[in-house]
């Protein structure tokens, strides 16, 4: 456990929290908890992959909500950033606002796939 800790740079409190969770230990009755780095790794996998939400064309991700939203119509940005994705692809940032809480949400694009969202959303682009 204490390897276990060191090597991820976590607290052992940390990890007995994962293992009441359901990471699977090979002696759960002794006092030295012993657990194979492979299964710690597909509990930490599973664990993450729980966490993922799938977002299509118009959809953004409220960290405040912790879910999938639709910003407010009027409320949305485009801003171009100046940096460069792939082949030469511009990114493009877009502004929401969370109907919900209010928070800022954000998500990035590139100037290609921007004309998919113009048709789902309603916003204007700054410079």
């Amino acid at each position: 456990m204490q390897e276990l800790a060191k090597l991820l740079k976590i607290t052992k409190r940390t990890i007995y929290r994962w293992l009441k969770e359901g990471m699977v230990c090979l002696n759960p009755d002794e006092h030295m908890k012993l657990v194979y780095g492979s299964d710690a790794k597909e509990f930490l996998l599973q664990k993450s992959s729980a966490r993922k939400c799938k977002l299509s064309g118009s959809d953004f991700y409220c960290v405040r909500c912790r879910k999938k939203v639709n910003s407010i119509p009027n409320e949305i940005k485009f801003v171009k950033t100046g940096i460069k994705m792939g082949k030469d692809l511009e990114s493009i940032r877009i502004i929401g606002k969370c109907p919900i809480c209010k928070g800022q949400l954000n998500r990035f694009s590139t100037n290609e796939k921007i004309q998919g969202f113009k048709s789902h959303l309603r916003g204007r682009i700054e410079y």
